[in-house]
């Protein structure tokens, strides 16, 4: 009925023009602010994981396959990019895979994640175990897989132990099948059970 609107649907996104094909724009996703999108109900994402803050009701992240991490400081009306470049692989800090991810039980900005770094060569991928101090925000993920294998993409089942001491948290992840155990926090891990 309006022959300057035209959509442009794919297997995974939604385009359109308004303007007769002058300016096609995403109808996914609307641009909030500087890393900042709202949606508005039909991306096309993967979710692997999902936390939400115990002690603050307007903090989650999300872990998606191909979207990486994201998280929402206000009750999910907006939510921001956690993927920081260095663990993101082929992703250059777009998006990436992020498998598992817990927010700590009394800590409100401390959160853990599981990153598969995939790259385009075969057998050069790279699993993290990466740890924020800072709600996620882009910048404050520090890489605690010490004492991990993390030439992988088969890493998963990042849990928290909410009994353990507050700033000594036990951190329980499967790798290639085996579990691994942290007792300080995510800053060393062993093999607890193959």
């Amino acid at each position: 009925s309006n022959p300057d609107s035209l959509l442009w649907i794919t297997t995974q996104f939604a385009f359109g023009t308004f303007d007769g094909g002058q300016l096609f724009k995403e109808l996914y996703t609307t641009f909030a602010s500087p890393s900042n999108w709202h949606s508005t109900g039909i991306d096309n994402v993967v979710i692997a994981d999902l936390a939400f803050s115990p002690v603050d009701p307007n903090k989650s992240y999300i872990g998606f396959y191909d979207m990486g991490c994201w998280r929402t400081l206000d009750g999910g009306r907006g939510w921001d990019s956690c993927n920081q470049l260095e663990f993101t692989g082929n992703w250059s800090g777009l998006g990436g895979n992020v498998v598992s991810v817990v927010a700590d039980p009394v800590r409100t900005d401390v959160a853990w994640m599981v990153s598969w770094a995939e790259e385009w060569s075969p057998g050069v991928n790279h699993s993290y175990i990466v740890q924020s101090k800072n709600s996620g925000a882009l910048g404050s993920w520090a890489d605690v897989s010490q004492g991990l294998v993390t030439q992988t993409l088969e890493m998963s089942g990042l849990s928290v132990d909410a009994t353990s001491p507050i700033t000594q948290r036990v951190l329980f992840v499967t790798v290639l099948g085996d579990v691994y155990r942290s007792v300080n926090d995510g800053a060393s891990w062993a093999c607890v059970m193959w």
